[in-house]
């Protein structure tokens, strides 16, 4: 069974619990969010639910470890889903578009603290060309498209790159045998080299 770490309610006055869950109990939550999150809206995000249940097949660290969700009384409204892909760790902060009262911002910085917690050495993180949310937040804590300069540095010939356009991003953290990057949608698949 999951376990229940906080409450809260939300804006609607519905309890908001905060659950981890790590083997067959997070992929039955994780599928439940990318569920609901398709059916409020069938355009957003990027993974499908069967997704997760096509990775399941092969046998990950990540299967083992808790997994951080938020469950209202119809199921999960949001998640951190970490996979280990072998080379590098995904990262995926799932929020079920118009449903969910916890902010895509609480996720992430949920997210950030799974991913130092583990100390992992390099993680991608995928984001949608028109989810400005996600690559903003992704942007403040350092992310960078590959081969671009971080938003907010100059450049060798002085001028300041274009931000939120990569679809894209790395951000060396402050250990510099760690590397997070947020990867483009064609680049995810297992056996790409970041």
């Amino acid at each position: 069974m999951p376990t229940v770490v906080s409450e809260a309610f939300g804006a609607r006055g519905v309890a908001i619990h905060e659950v981890r869950a790590s083997g067959l109990e997070y992929l039955a939550l994780a599928t439940g969010l990318l569920q609901r999150a398709r059916l409020a809206d069938a355009e957003a995000g990027v993974w499908e639910a069967a997704d997760l249940q096509w990775w399941w097949r092969t046998p990950r660290r990540s299967d083992a470890i808790d997994q951080l969700f938020w469950i209202d009384d119809e199921g999960p409204v949001a998640g951190v889903v970490l996979t280990d892909w072998g080379r590098a760790w995904g990262c995926d902060p799932i929020v079920v578009p118009d449903v969910s009262t916890v902010p895509l911002p609480t996720v992430w910085a949920s997210a950030v603290e799974a991913i130092d917690a583990l100390a992992l050495d390099a993680v991608e993180v995928l984001a949608r060309d028109d989810d400005f949310e996600l690559m903003s937040l992704l942007a403040g804590a350092g992310f960078v498209a590959p081969g671009h300069t971080p938003c907010g540095d100059e450049t060798a010939k002085g001028s300041r790159p274009a931000c939120g356009s990569a679809r894209s991003t790395t951000r060396n953290s402050t250990s510099p045998s760690r590397r997070l990057t947020a990867r483009p949608l064609v680049t995810r698949s297992c056996g790409s080299t970041p």
